[in-house]
């Protein structure tokens, strides 16, 4: 139908994948790494890649995978100016998606972009990966005690009986419905 399609490169695509490649993902932004900040209806996307660092070429050889993810303060800067920049007051949520997981991204990073996102007082959605294990939790405000974000792990590994892939469906800036589909093959198509 109508639905729109993102791709997140994951960390074994991120190991082999030259950034000229990354136009079907992520973007790469030079300077500032893989990111995107984009609106779809009511809803503002950031996409984040903690996956890896370049050095030199954009040959294969030349991607530094990363042992630590890590999103860098030029990417938080670069994000957090694109959110500006294009929120307006028809935006009713603010999804991040990224496939390496908050819990796998280090504290101090992590807790910079969500602040920053956390300002605009939306409602907030996290659809990550990495971890293989599909899982929901929510984020909550130390000082107000409210729940403040939702987090969704959608993995998208090879299972026996196919490839899982998720329709979502928003009203009022959150998650109205969530439904799990597999497919035997994935196409460009």
């Amino acid at each position: 139908g109508n639905r729109m399609i993102y791709n997140l490169a994951g960390n074994h695509e991120a190991a082999y994948v030259a950034k000229s490649v990354l136009k079907d993902y992520i973007p790469y932004v030079e300077g500032v790494g893989s990111a995107a900040v984009f609106k779809q209806g009511d809803l503002m996307f950031v996409a984040v890649d903690a996956n890896f660092t370049r050095s030199g070429s954009d040959a294969p050889e030349d991607i530094l995978p990363c042992r630590e993810f890590t999103i860098p303060d030029a990417q938080i800067a670069w994000l957090k100016a694109q959110v500006a920049m294009q929120m307006d007051g028809n935006v009713k949520g603010i999804v991040w998606i990224s496939h390496i997981a908050l819990q796998d991204i280090d504290a101090e990073s992590q807790g910079k972009l969500l602040g920053e996102l956390k300002t605009y007082g939306l409602p907030m959605t996290v659809f990550e990966g990495h971890t293989h294990i599909e899982s929901y939790k929510e984020l909550v405000d130390e000082t107000t005690g409210e729940v403040y974000c939702k987090v969704y792990t959608l993995p998208a590994v090879t299972i026996t009986n196919g490839y899982p892939y998720y329709t979502v469906t928003f009203v009022n800036g959150e998650v109205w419905n969530l439904d799990k589909h597999t497919t035997q093959t994935i196409s460009g198509n």
